[in-house]
């Protein structure tokens, strides 16, 4: 029963957090409609991969790397900085009508890299596994963190599917998202970096 517990909140927490329309969530869009939705669900493997690696990472040194991020002006403007970069290149990167090659393995490396400079994930997992702590819901046993990255694995591919699936259903029909979801993603790197900034 416990482990199943811990299967239902992994999952329930990776949704919550993973809803809000942030990095990933719109290049599984962008790459569904342009490519389909089987590669656009390599994209979801690696963001998947990383979030767990989020979420078990703070349940083990949570405390320690929030606190050297957090005193480390180094690697906040390196965040910063990265988030930038990665706005200005979707915000001026023109949509090619005719979809380019887009593989496998490219599209994994893409859901890793996007989740990996998803700095509010890392943050949203620190509250997360502090909030479950608090009320005594985890443990360090290997079997529970086993069981509770499998519900942060599936929670995210869950959330990613059913972007995935919409985007081919709603979002494709729709000219104006469907033609600017490069901007729409620069535009969310260039908030994720204001708001990174205030919080300096």
């Amino acid at each position: 029963m416990h482990q199943l517990i811990l299967l239902f909140l992994g999952i329930l927490v990776t949704i919550i957090g993973a809803l809000p329309f942030g990095i990933v969530n719109p290049s599984v869009v962008d790459v569904s409609i342009q490519h389909g939705r089987r590669l656009a669900m390599q994209i979801a493997y690696g963001a998947a991969l990383v979030e767990v690696l989020f979420g078990v990472g703070a349940m083990f040194a949570g405390g320690v790397l929030h606190d050297y991020i957090q005193g480390n002006l180094i690697v906040n403007y390196s965040i910063i900085g990265v988030l930038v970069i990665g706005s200005f290149v979707f915000l001026f990167r023109q949509k090619k009508k005719k979809a380019t090659r887009f593989s496998t393995y490219s599209g994994f490396v893409k859901g890793v890299f996007l989740n990996l400079i998803s700095f509010q994930v890392f943050l949203f997992w620190l509250i997360a596994i502090a909030f479950l702590h608090a009320r005594n819901l985890l443990d360090t046993r290997f079997v529970s963190i086993l069981i509770f990255a499998m519900g942060i694995w599936l929670g995210k591919f869950f959330v990613l599917w059913i972007y995935a699936y919409l985007s081919t259903r709603i979002i494709s029909k729709s000219g104006l998202l469907s033609h600017h979801i490069n901007q729409i993603i620069g535009g969310v790197l260039f908030l994720i970096a204001v708001f990174q900034v205030f919080t300096l």
